[in-house]
């Protein structure tokens, strides 16, 4: 299948390939073309010049990158672009200038979150600070921007053209192995009652098809947005439960034990190929870990 699916005349979902193995149909950027075309999300440095290839082969120049937030698999290839597409403008969370213009406390957070993950991802370089228009003083025609923290306190879900770029707001849906895996992505530090808020906000809004940065689209954002709350709630609960359950040494392979057996959003690990139950795997221990230290205080 090829990396570009074109979904209309306006939208185009471009996979991201990356070397690790299990990492296909993972990582994306969402490309739109209108009277304002731009770009949300950039990906890792380390598939960035797929992304520069792709738009200079279909002729786009972006007028603008929308990033959902900075983590390097989302703004990473952030200064590689910007070198490529000089004219563009870069709408962040104000939160997040400090960290683009000056990476390496981002990086050394990266390489001791994500491991060998990160490496693969890349080192991203830094972004010119006149690049970054901070979300508070945005404001692009037709764009709507919401700061919606959650999975990051620096997150933010936009809306254009009827459609909801959510990042990660909404957690992970990858329909392509099944319309009914779901999972959270609730890495340290997270706070359940600023997801929900975010989600209640988002719900109250239009709804309409919903583009996940992991990985691909859905129809109903009110639908795909009440699943994932009931999901949270859902693992609060068991992982409150098991969290001083000995039945492991380990407690937090005992939540997410517990987390695949009563989950239903996780049914399709056990069909998925391997590497990509064990990609999946790695970032459910990471939401397990976001838990336990929201449980813990």
């Amino acid at each position: 299948m090829t990396a570009a699916r074109i979904l209309s005349d306006r939208l185009t979902l471009l996979e991201l390939k990356q070397e690790n193995a299990g990492f296909d149909g993972f990582l994306s950027s969402w490309i739109y073309r209108g009277s304002l075309s731009f770009v949300v999300d950039v990906g890792p440095a380390s598939s960035a010049s797929q992304l520069v290839d792709y738009l200079r082969g279909v002729g786009m120049k972006p007028d603008a990158v929308l990033l959902t937030h900075l983590h390097i698999d989302h703004a990473g290839g952030l200064g590689i672009l910007l070198d490529a597409f000089p004219e563009a403008v870069v709408v962040c969370h104000e939160r997040a200038v400090r960290h683009l213009t000056a990476p390496g406390p981002l990086w050394e957070g990266s390489k001791k979150a994500l491991g060998e993950v990160a490496l693969l991802y890349g080192e991203p370089s830094p972004v010119p600070a006149e690049k970054l228009i901070p979300h508070t003083r945005a404001d692009l025609p037709g764009i709507k921007v919401i700061d919606a923290p959650g999975h990051a306190a620096h997150h933010l879900c936009f809306r254009c053209g009827g459609l909801l770029f959510a990042g990660e707001a909404g957690g992970v849906h990858l329909p392509e192995e099944s319309p009914d895996y779901m999972r959270p992505s609730t890495p340290p530090r997270f706070f359940l009652g600023s997801a929900v808020e975010s989600i209640e906000f988002l719900v109250r809004g239009e709804d309409s098809p919903m583009c996940y940065a992991h990985f691909g689209m859905a129809e109903s954002s009110r639908k795909m947005l009440a699943r994932h709350k009931d999901q949270l709630l859902l693992w609060k609960r068991l992982i409150e439960e098991e969290r001083k359950n000995p039945r492991f040494e380990d407690r937090a392979e005992a939540c997410l034990a517990r987390v695949r057996e009563e989950d239903p959003g996780l049914a399709a690990l056990a069909h998925m190929n391997p590497a990509k139950r064990e990609r999946e795997l790695f970032f459910l221990r990471n939401s397990v870990q976001g838990f336990l230290g929201f449980l813990d205080g």
